[in-house]
């Protein structure tokens, strides 16, 4: 163990063994904490990203209701919306759409985020 904490000479210049490994060692927490930080913030703007997605989604709907057509017909569809396009939204995201057998409700929902809407 002396062979560690030996001083020494004076013409010799560097790191012990010990010291590199601590040096490593609090790279690699820092590594770790600054991956799971990535993740984390990933992970919230795929959410923010399907929240507008879905937020367009609806307005492009709100505006071919107003101009006097009915909403889509057609359950559990993912092209039931393509009247939609290019009128009311340039480019449909990828959706799934179901409109319910009593036609009173429409269910929208983009990656993890899903709405109703009541008509």
């Amino acid at each position: 163990m002396q062979f560690f904490w030996k001083k020494m000479k004076k013409d010799q210049k560097g790191f012990t063994l010990v010291e590199l490994m601590v040096v490593v060692v609090i790279l690699g927490i820092l590594a770790t904490l600054s991956v799971q930080a990535i993740g984390d913030k990933r992970t919230q703007a795929e959410q923010a990203r399907d929240n507008a997605d879905l937020r367009t989604i609806i307005s492009a709907l709100e505006l071919y209701v107003v101009d006097g057509n009915s909403y889509p017909e057609g359950t559990n569809s993912t092209d039931a919306l393509n009247v939609l396009e290019p009128d009311y939204i340039k480019e449909l995201p990828d959706y799934t759409y179901t409109n319910d057998t009593t036609n009173t409700e429409i269910t929208i929902t983009v990656g993890t985020t899903t709405r109703t809407i009541d008509y």
